[in-house]
Formats: C-alpha cells, structure tokens, sequence
C-alpha cells in the first residue's frame, strides 16, 4: 500500500536566491526569514564581508 503525505494541499515553500549582502540583500533575508513556511532563501555574496560598500 503507498502512503501518501496526510496534508496534501499544503504548498512547498518558495525558492529565493538573494544576491548581494548588503542592505537590500539583507533587508530581503530578514523580511523572507519572518515567513519560514513560505520561503526557503539563500543570500550569495561575492566579498568577504557583508553590507555593501556604504
């Protein structure tokens, strides 16, 4: 007998990929992180440190 998920209708979270670690890229993640059943995201950042060049 296959077994099936008891909650069908729930949805997957969504994909985001943030790219950039400064303001706006953080501001992003952290409205997206408030919401975890909803969105799975990574942030990429090519420089060692975060917060942009401000």
């Amino acid at each position: 007998m296959k077994k099936y998920p008891e909650n069908q209708n729930t949805p997957s979270p969504k994909k985001v990929a943030i790219v950039g670690a400064g303001i706006s890229g953080l501001g992003a993640a952290w409205a997206l992180s408030k919401q975890p059943d909803q969105f799975d995201f990574r942030v990429f950042e090519a420089q060692d440190q975060i917060g942009g060049n401000a």
